[in-house]
């Protein structure tokens, strides 16, 4: 059996249920006499089919939406129903993964419906329009080019005071947390709800959810902070494929966002570097030069020649940018051991691109 159909065992089940207990509307001498209530099961029926993929949500989403203009209250609040709990399970078979693969998994085909307004019924609507339109996907739009653009303008509260590199971790936090409420809403809403126990056990596995990500996504917005580096200024350059250390507010190296083991440091800062000469490293502003030096010799023993300082734009979308800084030979500057990187950059900028000695 696929993760996709292990995951939605809950909502399979539910979906059944809604399509026997809810009936439909009546209205004679219309083309829509059930307002779309047989048309959204179809979609639902559909999504089922095709084994609740993503893909296939992103379907069911757009199908839904277009019917709203049939729809009465009724079956707008069915709708939701269905958008909310049928969204756990490709919610939940991704969740084990990467965040970077769940992105790109989810994105573009999940995330969006939980970002955008709920459906609502022709005579609400008027109210709402337009009001979610830029938190759908742009055709061929890809999810980083996704993150960056909502993460810039619809979403902005939740993730423009981020690095670009932190944006999926804080969508996908905020993607569970808008179907965690929208459902349990929606559940409270169903009069035919209350006598199956299937329903609350969807709320429970987002709330499952909800509670996990929460667990991490304050830790998230802090690492993402723009100002955990220098700023970047006319002197810095554009930034390049290199191996990464990171040096953490402890003042140890980082290996992919993990302290190096103490008994294998040496070994581990070798496997890192992969042999290269140079290395991007990132270390806070307020980081003094004497401590850099002290970093710049250890590296040096490892064969590094030269450090790339990573810094970052001063606005949106806080690109990464680079200050060279050679271990041997290059343009000199006057800084004490006592002054931070942020003050040594300065120092660099008005003699524009080019290498720094650090030594």
């Amino acid at each position: 059996m696929s993760a996709w159909r292990r995951a939605g065992l809950v909502t399979a089940s539910l979906t059944a249920l809604a399509a026997c207990k809810q009936q439909p509307v009546q209205v004679s001498n219309t083309e829509t006499s059930d307002y779309g209530r047989e048309q959204l099961l179809q979609a639902v029926a559909q999504f089922v089919a095709a084994e609740r993929t993503p893909v296939a949500y992103a379907a069911l989403s757009k199908r839904i939406f277009e019917l709203v203009p049939t729809m009465d209250k009724t079956v707008a609040n069915e709708a939701e129903l269905k958008l909310t709990v049928l969204a756990l399970a490709p919610m939940r078979a991704a969740q084990d993964q990467p965040i970077e693969e769940q992105a790109a998994a989810l994105a573009t085909t999940v995330w969006p419906t939980a970002f955008a307004d709920r459906p609502l019924a022709t005579t609400q609507l008027r109210a709402a329009e337009g009001q979610s339109a830029e938190v759908w996907p742009r055709a061929y739009e890809t999810p980083r080019a996704y993150a960056l653009r909502v993460c810039a303008g619809p979403l902005s509260q939740v993730c423009r005071d981020t690095v670009p590199e932190q944006h999926d971790a804080l969508l996908l936090a905020h993607a569970v947390h808008r179907f965690t409420e929208r459902a349990r809403s929606a559940v409270s809403d169903c009069l035919s709800c209350s006598t199956d126990p299937s329903w609350r056990a969807a709320v429970r596995g987002w709330d499952e959810l909800d509670a996990a990500t929460n667990s991490w996504v304050h830790e998230v917005e802090k690492r993402g902070l723009p100002s955990n580096w220098p700023v970047a200024g006319p002197a810095a350059e554009p930034d390049a494929e290199l191996p990464h250390l990171e040096l953490s507010e402890l003042g140890e190296f980082l290996v992919d966002s993990r302290p190096l083991s103490r008994h294998r440091r040496h070994q581990e800062l070798r496997e890192a570097l992969r042999g290269s000469p140079e290395v991007a490293l990132h270390v806070r502003p307020d980081t003094t030069l004497a401590r850099l030096r002290e970093l710049a010799h250890e590296l040096r023993k490892l064969g590094v020649t030269s450090i790339a300082l990573v810094s970052r734009d001063a606005k949106y979308p806080w690109s990464r940018r680079l200050y060279r800084l050679s271990l041997g030979r290059g343009r000199r500057v006057t800084a004490r051991g006592n002054d931070t990187v942020q003050i040594l950059l300065q120092q660099i900028d008005p003699n524009g691109p080019g290498v720094t000695q650090l030594d």
